[in-house]
Formats: structure tokens, C-alpha cells, sequence
């Protein structure tokens, strides 16, 4: 099996390094405002001998 972990984090998406030729997209949806947040540690263990 496969164990992942996550910690707490905060980043916003303005701070994400976006190749330029998405810039337009991403200005026209307005992407830049959000941010993805995770409040408390993540622990998830996967088989890797069986399909999720």
C-alpha cells in the first residue's frame, strides 16, 4: 500500500507559478482569488493491489 500525508496548509492561488499562456483563463475566471486550505493533518493509506 501506498500512504499519504497532508499537512495543514493555506496557500492562495495568486502565488501559484502559472505559465503565461494560461493567464488569460485564469483572468477571465478570476482564478487568482481563491485559495486552497486543508485546516488539520491528512492521513490516507491506499492498496495498491486493489482499484480505489
Amino acid at each position: 500500500y501506498v500512504q499519504l500525508e497532508c499537512p495543514p496548509y493555506e496557500i492562495p492561488f495568486k502565488d501559484f507559478n502559472i505559465e503565461e499562456e494560461f493567464h488569460e483563463d485564469w483572468d477571465k475566471h478570476d482564478i487568482w482569488r481563491y485559495k486552497g486550505v486543508n485546516k488539520e493533518e491528512t492521513i490516507r493509506a491506499y492498496s495498491m493491489a486493489n482499484y480505489p
